[in-house]
């Protein structure tokens, strides 16, 4: 996305591969820098000036790869110049287009993997378990997202933004599955239907 105000172009960054963190890099509990991120950069020399990692040391084909949308926002009486974002996590961002910081972040679906963002650290805080390590592990969104390629848009007028949105689970596990489990680089992964509302889009 160009940013012509700023004279920046943001990069949504894909999702981590293998899927699973530990054949990607065994003994290891980094976040995988720049993957599953926004990243800022000068238009006229390519420099790096931000990034923001949406899904740190991603684990469940999570990418910030769906459409930005940019905007001037009037938020608590302060003009904001923000970036408007919802990837595959479930999340909708609003981030600081300045500064890469988060101003907020909630749950735009049925998310399971996180409780919430962390608005001290832009960090998610993540539920227990959601690295499949003891077993198959279920969570929402799937890997198809709560919103992907699908654009988003804002009206200024109405101050609305548009989302297509659509809500369906993942099932994981290292071992064996069901017949409908393919193999995805070494892990296990099934979409699964059982929430109120899988399988729909809105």
């Amino acid at each position: 996305t160009f940013d012509p105000e700023m004279n920046r172009i943001y990069v949504g960054t894909g999702n981590s591969g293998p899927y699973d963190a530990q054949l990607r890099d065994p003994g290891s509990s980094g976040d995988n820098l720049y993957t599953s991120s926004i990243v800022a950069l000068d238009a006229n020399t390519g420099k790096y000036v931000w990034h923001y990692q949406e899904t740190p040391r991603d684990s469940w084909d999570y990418k910030a790869t769906p459409n930005m949308v940019l905007a001037t926002l009037n938020l608590e009486g302060k003009v904001r110049k923000v970036l408007m974002h919802v990837p595959t996590n479930g999340f909708f961002y609003v981030i600081d287009r300045d500064t890469g910081k988060p101003i907020s972040a909630e749950k735009a679906t049925v998310v399971t993997w996180a409780k919430s963002i962390d608005m001290k650290t832009g960090r998610p805080v993540e539920e227990p378990g959601i690295r499949y390590a003891k077993g198959d592990h279920e969570q929402w969104p799937g890997a198809v997202g709560g919103h992907n390629w699908q654009a988003m848009s804002y009206n200024p007028g109405l101050g609305l933004v548009y989302i297509p949105m659509q809500q369906i689970g993942l099932r994981l596990s290292r071992g064996e599955q069901s017949v409908n489990a393919f193999n995805v680089m070494g892990l296990m992964v099934e979409p699964i239907v059982k929430k109120p509302g899988d399988g729909k889009g809105s």
